[in-house]
């Protein structure tokens, strides 16, 4: 997450497929789709609160900051709904 916050100009490859690995809703079905979202929930249920919000708080920020940030944005918030506590 962190190498993807020196990338938000640039090309921002990085900070692409750091949002890319967090956002479900890029399969190509809608079964994938649902495979993706329920593992990222499994992976967020691991996890203590303050990695919760680490990694919310990276998504909310990354997209403040990224240059194309109107590309990043249904990205972010599909990453939001399934990123939660």
């Amino acid at each position: 997450m962190i190498r993807g916050l020196d990338d938000s100009i640039g090309d921002r490859v990085v900070l692409e497929f750091t949002l890319y690995t967090l956002y479900p809703g890029l399969e190509p079905d809608e079964t994938a789709k649902q495979v993706k979202e329920t593992r990222l929930r499994e992976r967020a249920k691991l996890m203590i609160p303050a990695q919760v919000h680490a990694i919310r708080s990276f998504l909310t920020f990354a997209v403040g900051i990224a240059e194309n940030r109107e590309l990043f944005r249904p990205m972010v918030g599909g990453a939001l709904d399934s990123i939660c506590f």
